[in-house]
């Protein structure tokens, strides 16, 4: 089981800036690991940065909590499902050791009350509210704010 952070929405953190964010982006780009398309700067209430990258399996989206400095990946924005992509984490891991990237399985996971358990209770609360589809939806969410 993957462990939310206990504040995970972002009422007690430090945002991590965009800039920075960015910077890791094109990093990625410059050791030949991924193609950036674009980025994408914070947009209310998202808890969540994103860029839109490509490499040899086609185009995801890389997305960054910038509260807990957490990356997932997915197909598309709206898709439900988290997928790996071990090449970039790797190298994300080595630019920043303070970056959490979790396996596609525990995003993917379904909450359940392990989980709420180790949140915060307002945290707990809105996770409870909002039902997210899996670990990721909560972690990477437009419904905290």
């Amino acid at each position: 089981m993957f462990k939310i952070p206990y504040e995970f929405a972002g009422t007690e953190a430090d945002l991590f800036e965009f800039k920075d964010f960015k910077a890791a982006c094109y990093c990625l780009q410059n050791y030949g690991t991924i193609k950036v398309i674009s980025t994408d700067p914070l947009r209310y209430p998202n808890n969540y940065y994103f860029a839109t990258c490509s490499d040899y399996d086609g185009e995801f989206i890389l997305l960054f909590n910038f509260y807990n400095k957490i990356i997932g990946y997915k197909r598309g924005l709206d898709d439900i499902e988290f997928i790996d992509k071990d090449s970039a984490s790797n190298l994300l891991k080595e630019i920043d050791q303070s970056f959490t990237i979790p396996k596609a399985s525990d995003l993917n996971e379904v909450i359940g009350k392990e989980h709420l358990s180790e949140l915060a209770a307002s945290d707990a609360k809105e996770v409870k509210f909002f039902s997210p589809a899996n670990v990721g939806g909560a972690l990477f969410s437009a419904d905290y704010d």
